[in-house]
């Protein structure tokens, strides 16, 4: 004769209720709040409203995280842009909440962001290049003095050349898209010499509403391959977030 199947019981086996164990019983608890009610009653509207924006914080910094750091190979940072995002929303540029127009959110707040904060742009490359925005010909312009690469570089173990970029990141942020555009000096060699690099110059596109992020990086080179030959390194890449501005507003001329 088969046996009957006895019942398991779990913590919510009863619908509408939860079962929390005793000495030889079960304590019977109705559960007064559930998802559906969440996303229905009126009481929880400002509990909806909040939930719908910290969504679009996170996918707001999981965009800036994508187009700025995960190509430098540099981990971590999408918890630390979190953060930064929530603050620019609650911030915005007049002190206000965020409003849905990207021109009044305080972006500025992401300026000096370091990708890694244990490797950070100073401790890799002791120089401080000059930045400029030109609005009338829409374009950053970055510009560095004359450099003795031995002297103000400061590589990883075994490593000794690198390559200095910048990386300009378009994004839309109510639609979540984003461009890059990328300017890279010649490779270095991390020698005695005196060194003038030529600036590194990205044009920035004028349409309405787009965040524009302008980030500062450093790849490594080694010659750890059967050829022999200068290749990218396998070490992350520095990276700083240096300058936020949204267009129109900011580039208008004076």
């Amino acid at each position: 004769m088969k046996k009957e199947a006895i019942p398991r019981i779990t913590k919510r086996c009863i619908p509408g209720v939860t079962l929390h164990p005793r000495d030889g019983y079960y304590q019977i608890r109705h559960i007064g709040l559930t998802a559906q009610r969440v996303k229905t009653d009126p009481a929880f509207h400002n509990t909806r409203r909040e939930a719908r924006k910290f969504t679009q914080i996170v996918k707001v910094a999981k965009t800036i995280n994508d187009a700025l750091f995960r190509t430098g190979g540099i981990k971590k940072t999408l918890p630390r842009l979190i953060t930064l995002v929530k603050k620019a929303f609650n911030t915005g540029t007049a002190g206000e909440a965020y409003t849905g127009n990207p021109a009044e959110a305080g972006w500025e707040l992401l300026q000096n962001f370091e990708g890694d904060p244990a490797n950070p742009w100073h401790a890799a490359i002791s120089v401080t290049p000059g930045i400029q925005v030109v609005p009338q010909q829409q374009q950053f312009i970055v510009t560095f003095p004359a450099i003795i690469p031995a002297s103000v570089i400061h590589p990883p173990p075994d490593i000794a050349h690198c390559r200095i970029y910048t990386l300009c990141a378009t994004i839309d942020i109510n639609n979540l898209t984003y461009s890059t555009q990328k300017a890279r000096t010649t490779i270095i060699p991390c020698c005695n010499s005196t060194i003038q690099l030529k600036p590194l110059m990205t044009n920035v596109k004028k349409e309405e509403g787009q965040l524009h992020l302008l980030a500062i990086g450093v790849e490594w080179y080694s010659r750890d391959n059967p050829g022999n030959s200068l290749q990218r390194s396998d070490w992350p890449a520095i990276v700083r977030l240096t300058h936020t501005l949204v267009t129109p507003k900011t580039l208008k001329k004076d």
